[in-house]
Order: C-alpha cells, then structure tokens, then sequence
C-alpha cells in the first residue's frame, strides 16, 4: 500500500493563510494527500536566543498585535476555511500549534513532510519561516505568491511549466514536483539558451523518463532582457497553473549581494511555484 502524501502548510500570519490554505487543498487534491496546518506563536517570553530577540517580539505588539492574538487572528481563519470543506476532507486536515521561536520550530517539523507550502513573507513571522523553509527545511516547497487567484477544484496543476536548465537544484525541483508533474495534462519545459543541447535538455527527457513524467520543450533564444523576465513571460504565455524552478545557488550573504532570478520571481509571480534548492 503506498504511504499517502503529506502536505506541510505554513500560516505564519493571518494576510496570507487564507490563500495558502487554498492552493495547499488544490495541490492536495491532486495527489490525495493529507494537509497538517502549522502555526508558530512567537511568544517573546519562550524564546531562548537572549534578551534582544524577545524584545524586538515585545515591540511588534504595539503594531501587530500580541503573540497570541496574532495566533487567535490566523486559526479563525483557518476555522473558517476548513467549516466550508466536505466530511472527508476535513478528516484529511489537522491543525497544529507551537510555542517559540518561528525558525527553529519551522525547521523541525518540515522534516517530517513530503511538501511544505509556504506563502509570500510580510512581518518577521514569514521571514523567519521562509528562512527555515528554504534554508533549513531541505524539503521540496510549493510557494504561493499574493497574487495567486483563488483556485477551484480540478483547476491546479493542468499544465505545468519547468523552468530548466542542468543545475542540481532544478533537478531536485522536478523530483519534489514528481507526483503533480505526473498527473498533470501538459508539462512544458521553458529553456533560454542558442540550442536543445546546449538548454540540457537530454538531462531532463532522461530525469522524466525516470520519473514518468511526459513533458515537451519549449526554447527561448538569449536576449538583452533579463532571464527573470524572460521566463516569467514565457510561463504566462504558456498560460501554466503552476511551475517548478530551482532555487537559491549560492550563500545567504551572495544572494542578497547579487541580482537574484529567485528573488525576482518569488515578487512578481502570480501562480504557485514548486521550488528546491
């Protein structure tokens, strides 16, 4: 019997839970699988790194609201949200609460899943659980960009765009996205480069061939534009529901210091993105 799929969702904050908690049901749905909810109360008094950090907590509730009433705001949410679901889904949906440090927390528990869904960042919460998740996590993630409309039933993950080229974090990247790629109608592969040979496209026909995932390419020629652009404009002419990418190649430090693809493409995307790195 094969182990379900289990679906880590991330709610570090109430402005994006509702649209995390959609596209982690979507993406469920697809594949069967299980969704455990995770919310951090970053209670300043049970934090463990020293004085400065629970003293910046303390400052946020002026502003954000206390620990607990930021925790009270983001499960109302998810109570709303789970009351609309059928009896059968709602069995397939936990929640679950931690007390502590965000990142530490966050890192822990991904170990445990199979894809952790994560939404854009907007206080120190979603930092600090990005920061996990990407940095710390080593799981496949499924990130949902604000922009990302609602999704109904039956309407993720149809046609499904890789953004390739022969890195090892792109190939790690359509291994975690292996069970959607699978099921998808369409997977297209967008490569910006002069050739098929040159693009690794042999690489990937033999990655998904190993996978069994039917996927065609698609090749950009090189330009003056910046490659973010190009492989963002390429995804919506493509009209994808959803796309896989590696992420971060480098060093925390280099990658704020250097022009990011990642980082431009996780500001300006408005559909889900598996990612690894």
């Amino acid at each position: 019997m094969t182990t379900p799929i289990r679906i880590l969702t991330l709610v570090p904050e109430a402005v994006s839970a509702r649209g995390c908690l959609d596209v982690a049901l979507a993406a469920a749905l697809v594949v069967d699988a299980d969704i455990e909810v995770f919310h951090v109360k970053v209670d300043p008094d049970k934090l463990r790194n020293g004085d400065e950090e629970a003293a910046i907590q303390h400052m946020r509730a002026s502003r954000e609201g206390t620990a607990e009433e930021r925790a009270q705001a983001v499960r109302a949410i998810f109570e709303g949200w789970r009351t609309a679901l059928s009896p059968q889904l709602v069995e397939r949906v936990t929640w679950r609460e931690a007390v502590g440090s965000e990142e530490r927390n966050v890192a822990e528990e991904t170990r445990h899943f199979d894809l952790i869904v994560l939404p854009r960042a907007h206080n120190l919460d979603g930092g600090d659980a990005h920061h996990a998740a990407f940095r710390r996590s080593h799981r496949p993630l499924l990130y949902v960009p604000d922009r990302a409309g609602p999704i109904g039933p039956g309407a993720f993950g149809r046609h499904m765009a890789i953004a390739w080229k022969p890195t090892s974090q792109a190939q790690r990247a359509v291994e975690g996205a292996a069970a959607w790629l699978r099921h998808a109608e369409q997977v297209t592969a967008i490569m910006v480069a002069a050739d098929l040979q040159h693009a690794g496209w042999e690489e990937l026909e033999r990655l998904a061939h190993q996978l069994g995932i039917d996927v065609s390419p698609s090749l950009i020629r090189p330009s003056d534009r910046p490659l973010n652009e190009q492989l963002l404009t390429a995804i919506h002419e493509l009209a994808a529901d959803a796309a896989v990418l590696g992420a971060y190649q480098h060093a925390d430090l280099i990658e704020w210091v250097l022009p990011s693809t990642t980082r431009f493409i996780l500001a300006h995307a408005d559909l889900p993105l598996f990612l690894a790195h």
